[in-house]
């Protein structure tokens, strides 16, 4: 038994070392994870909003427009959940802090919310603790060794900016790196429902949980629904989108603090304002965020 344990041990050791160099050196790379949450630490007790969420917030909000000191604390394919332990955490730190946005609409409904790769880069790099839920195999990124490793040969090797995103957070998706026409990659595919699958928001008691947080601090939550450009997609949930809107509607009944604006299928927007279906490029973005300004400016 000790002769099994001790080949165990010299065949473990090698990897066990490999993983310790991989997550060191991981950790010597720039990202927007690691970059946002000290920013926040940093500079949170000058800013009065933020907007945070998923992939269309961190393209489409640009904080150097907004009309209040602002910053984009959003990042791709982040949910409710990733917002309220964020949010829970961290403002704290943002003492001035008048509101909140947030995104809301078709994309949120009927995807569930769980643990994935990306959970271990809020875990390590932005302090969320998950409430001590996260599994082991999502706490550490060197146990993504193919994705550890691309990353590490991008950074060194290629030199990439691996932080993807302004000074303040954004991030810009200029028009001239489109390389084919609207829809075609069908990204909307992603985020329709099939016909008679079950409807619910994404990530809903973690949304409820934002709203008690914000209340409880004085912070006005704000929830936008970002553009879409439906003109280059013929397969729209048209019962999804209708629930989505349903849902809002009995949501800021219940919640009379909100402040939803809806620019879902706002007509301001037309090809040039999009880098895909879903997605605003760097002059859509400028539109999208003055857009907010007129609705929010006068309040």
């Amino acid at each position: 038994m000790k002769r099994f344990l001790k080949y165990t041990l010299l065949f473990c050791a090698p990897i066990i070392a490999l993983l310790v160099v991989l997550e060191i050196t991981l950790h010597s790379i720039p990202n927007s994870y690691s970059f946002k949450y000290n920013y926040i630490k940093e500079h949170g007790k000058y800013l009065k909003a933020i907007a945070i969420g998923h992939s269309q917030f961190y393209d489409d909000f640009k904080s150097s427009s907004f009309f209040l000191p602002s910053f984009n604390l959003s990042n791709s394919a982040q949910g409710y959940m990733e917002d309220y332990y964020l949010l829970r955490d961290l403002l704290s730190d943002m003492p001035n802090l008048k509101m909140v946005i947030l995104p809301i609409g078709y994309m949120t409904v009927g995807r569930e919310e769980e643990f994935t790769q990306k959970s271990c880069y809020y875990h390590e790099y932005m302090k969320v603790d998950y409430d001590g839920k996260l599994p082991l195999s999502n706490r550490y990124e060197c146990f993504y060794v193919r994705s550890s490793i691309k990353k590490i040969l991008s950074y060194y090797l290629l030199h990439e900016d691996i932080t993807r995103c302004d000074s303040l957070g954004w991030s810009p998706q200029y028009i001239s790196s489109r390389k084919y026409e609207l829809g075609h990659d069908n990204l909307m595919d992603t985020y329709t429902l099939s016909e008679g699958a079950s409807m619910f928001l994404a990530g809903e008691g973690y949304l409820l949980k934002i709203l008690d947080v914000l209340k409880e601090r004085g912070v006005t939550p704000v929830l936008v629904s970002p553009p879409y450009y439906w003109q280059c997609y013929n397969k729209t949930n048209w019962k999804q989108k209708k629930w989505a809107q349903d849902y809002i509607t009995n949501l800021c009944k219940s919640n009379p603090e909100i402040i939803y604006i809806d620019l879902e299928d706002n007509d301001m927007f037309d090809d040039e304002d999009f880098i895909d279906e879903s997605h605003l490029s760097e002059v859509g973005a400028e539109k999208f965020t003055q857009q907010l300004n007129i609705y929010l400016e006068s309040l």
